[in-house]
């Protein structure tokens, strides 16, 4: 399924960080379990240096991991949706879309 969107990936820290204050995207996706720091910590970055109020971009974490403090970790660190996996193409896109609109 396309849903007309343009994807990149960064698998290193740095490169996430760099490519999010580039501004070119609309939604920024991190998975909770990154290696070196996870999505949360990476989110609480972004919120704490203000990376998301100068990009104006929405932060979306992802994770496999359902407990219940995971869940609640990234609404407390300012990310915008947590979804879990595997959650299905359909509602990944709801999810960018609930997100960028």
């Amino acid at each position: 399924m396309r849903a007309g969107y343009e994807v990149s990936i960064s698998t290193y820290i740095a490169s996430a960080i760099q490519d999010a204050l580039s501004g070119r995207f609309d939604l920024i996706t991190l998975d909770l379990r990154i290696p070196g720091m996870d999505g949360v910590e990476i989110a609480r970055l972004f919120f704490r240096q203000h990376f998301c109020q100068h990009i104006g971009k929405p932060v979306l974490v992802i994770s496999g991991y359902l407990d219940d403090n995971v869940r609640k970790q990234p609404k407390a660190a300012g990310v915008l949706h947590f979804l879990p996996k595997p959650s299905g193409v359909t509602k990944l896109i709801h999810a960018f879309e609930e997100a960028i609109i």
